[in-house]
């Protein structure tokens, strides 16, 4: 994770990443050369993508309170904080410590064999980030038999956290997304466009559609394709995965990244600088394990990555673009890296959704990410070391690979 820029200097936070700056150094693409003038530090940051940067929100029922909007909430996995509050007999409010329903026994508690959730806004509806999580099990006083209970933690989402690799970036440079996220440690200066969902298409589009405030002190991030990847597969797969629909699914992808080439140097025209990410190949991700599909997938993200980094609209461009090579990270080896590859760290039979309490089915790829928090990863893991957070969408590992990765490209090449 990068810390605030107000909180370590510039040269301790180009350490930060020194270790991924070399796993990166032979894949990664470095684009422009020549001398720099002075340090870079932008005034101001821009943020297009999809959902590997996006911010959204997310609604907690309200119990016995109205109910809550959570923000920032990103498609990483949310750090939350906090512990539990007490435990109490099953099927009660257990909203009041000084109830009768608390189990003051001295006993141990085991949650339910099927996981169950349940979120609430609670009492204290005030606290910003604040929600309730009941967990369903089983009560076992000592020396006694085992009844049904539930215990409640109060977790709070801890909006310091960078959990997404943009989040880090602007921290770095002394900047934040406080408009957005109404963070009390996140600065000014950043604003964040991407969109969950977003294809190249709609990342075109809103380059142009914001290029007004493009200028030069100003950064643009741009991290988008994956789910033009996964467009083109599905239309892969319902052909039977043919030669022939393999061939015209990478020449469409061919064809966008050309296009998300021409609006990088667009941008460039108006003096801003570019932190051009590529999206990440899903040939190792746990969906592609899952299809047994890794090497279409491989294909179809290289003729995405290469129309766009083995371009001449790109090379050209000297410093005002830095290329980021998510490759070393998403294609890494879990034996030999010190990264679990190919494993999603979100626990699936615990991805319940706040808004309606109910489990978000493990077909629905695209909602998992958002409820997925650090209270609902897989037991005994380590977060830090997961590429992937549910089948297709990064984890605290490659975030923050990928964060470090984008500082330093800027840091040292603007």
């Amino acid at each position: 994770m990068l810390l605030a820029a107000s909180a370590v200097s510039r040269p301790t936070l180009r350490r930060l990443a020194l270790t991924a700056l070399a796993a990166a150094t032979l894949g990664l693409s470095a684009c422009g050369g020549g001398d720099r003038a002075e340090e870079y530090q932008p005034k101001a940051m821009l943020v297009f993508g999809d959902e590997h940067s996006a911010f959204t929100t997310i609604t907690v029922a309200g119990g016995g309170s109205p109910d809550k909007t959570l923000q920032p909430i990103t498609w990483a996995v949310d750090t939350v904080v906090g512990g539990i509050l007490r435990v109490c007999e099953a099927a009660t409010a257990c909203d009041d410590p000084d109830s009768a329903d608390v189990i003051t026994e001295v006993g141990a508690f085991s949650p339910s064999t099927t996981q169950t959730l349940r979120y609430e806004v609670g009492t204290d509806a005030d606290a910003p980030r604040t929600v309730w999580a009941f967990q369903e099990g089983t009560f076992t006083p000592d020396g006694g038999t085992a009844r049904a209970a539930q215990r409640v933690f109060a977790l709070v989402y801890d909006c310091a956290a960078s959990s997404v690799w943009v989040k880090g970036v602007a921290r770095s440079f002394g900047l934040g997304f406080g408009a957005q996220t109404d963070c009390s440690s996140d600065g000014a200066g950043a604003t964040n466009y991407a969109e969950a969902g977003a294809k190249v298409a709609d990342v075109i589009s809103a380059l142009q559609t914001r290029r007004g405030q493009m200028k030069e002190d100003v950064l643009v991030t741009v991290m988008v394709g994956q789910n033009d990847i996964i467009e083109q597969y599905e239309i892969v797969k319902a052909a039977g995965y043919t030669n022939s629909s393999i061939q015209a699914a990478e020449a469409v992808l061919a064809e966008r990244g050309r296009a998300l080439a021409s609006a990088i140097k667009s941008v460039t025209d108006t003096g801003a600088k570019v932190i051009l990410v590529k999206t990440p190949n899903l040939k190792r991700s746990p969906f592609a394990i899952s299809e047994g599909r890794g090497s279409v997938l491989n294909d179809l993200s290289e003729a995405l990555n290469q129309a766009v980094y083995v371009n001449p609209e790109i090379s050209r461009l000297g410093r005002s673009v830095a290329g980021v090579d998510t490759n070393d990270i998403a294609l890494v080896d879990t034996t030999t890296s010190g990264y679990t590859n190919e494993v999603a760290a979100c626990d699936p039979a615990l991805l319940f959704d706040p808004a309606t309490n109910t489990l978000v089915p493990e077909t629905s790829l695209d909602d998992m990410p958002r409820v997925c928090t650090s209270f609902t990863l897989k037991s005994g893991i380590t977060p830090s070391a997961y590429i992937w957070a549910t089948p297709r969408h990064l984890g605290p590992g490659a975030q923050s690979y990928i964060g470090s990765l984008a500082f330093n490209r800027a840091a040292d090449q603007f």
